[in-house]
């Protein structure tokens, strides 16, 4: 499904080009709007002081920000799966997915040390407002299925969180051709650290992806994308977890 041949622009009619440009232009104008950042840290704010979560919103900081994110220890990380540099693990879902499988996957990459990223298509109800995203952010990846969050100054949770890292790329899910969701996706050669900007508009001639579609357990993802990608050490560390 992944051509590393492909080059940008190569299938790309000047209609498309110029349209995926001004699409590119709104979402700057937009992320670059006073509205915008008032709305960013008015829910940041709120979230740090009710639900001690600041770090579920970090990943606005990618829309507008080119700092590198840091690895976070956790404890336990020597019986971790270490991806490498180079490696990435994406995981495309959409809001229609079962909150516990998507939970489950959530409580999977706790054991994997390294960039595991979960995609959106788009905002829910679109990027015009980002509460209804962020409020199917925190429903979903909290840790207690049962434990009540509302986006409400007078209610205060006591919730606990996955710390998953979210991102929203239409363009990702057209560059890996994801035509359905959960799939989870390896990418060995990843260059794209430095750059503003989605990297689903970028296809590095050394990269290399692998894809696993299906309403399964996470493990059983990486067990199969290990099979076929040769990485012996993550079907190992995947077996570990099944109980098959």
């Amino acid at each position: 499904f992944f051509n590393e041949t492909f080059s940008p622009g190569k299938n790309l009619s000047k209609e498309e080009k110029e349209r995926i440009e001004k699409s590119l232009e709104k979402v700057k104008e937009r992320i670059s709007s006073k509205e915008f950042a008032s709305e960013v840290d008015m829910f940041k704010e709120y979230i740090t002081k009710k639900t001690e979560a600041e770090r579920i919103l970090s990943y606005y900081k990618d829309l507008y920000s080119t700092e590198k994110k840091k690895s976070v220890e956790l404890k336990g990380s020597s019986d971790k799966f270490r991806l490498s540099s180079d490696e990435r693990i994406y995981v495309f879902v959409s809001s229609s997915l079962s909150p516990q499988v998507l939970r489950n996957y959530a409580e999977a990459i706790e054991y994997i040390d390294g960039n595991v990223v979960f995609v959106l298509r788009g905002g829910i109800g679109g990027l015009e407002r980002i509460q209804p995203t962020v409020e199917w952010y925190l429903n979903t990846f909290k840790k207690d299925e049962n434990c009540e969050f509302k986006l409400e100054a007078d209610k205060v949770s006591t919730c606990k969180f996955y710390e998953v890292s979210l991102q929203i790329d239409p363009y990702l899910f057209r560059k890996y051709k994801i035509n359905e969701v959960p799939a989870v996706v390896f990418v060995k050669g990843f260059s794209g650290d430095e750059m503003i900007g989605s990297y689903g508009l970028v296809f590095p001639d050394k990269e290399k992806a692998w894809v696993s579609y299906g309403d399964t357990s996470f493990w059983y993802h990486l067990k199969k994308i290990g099979l076929a990608s040769g990485k012996r050490d993550l079907v190992e560390f995947s077996e570990r977890f099944l109980t098959y």
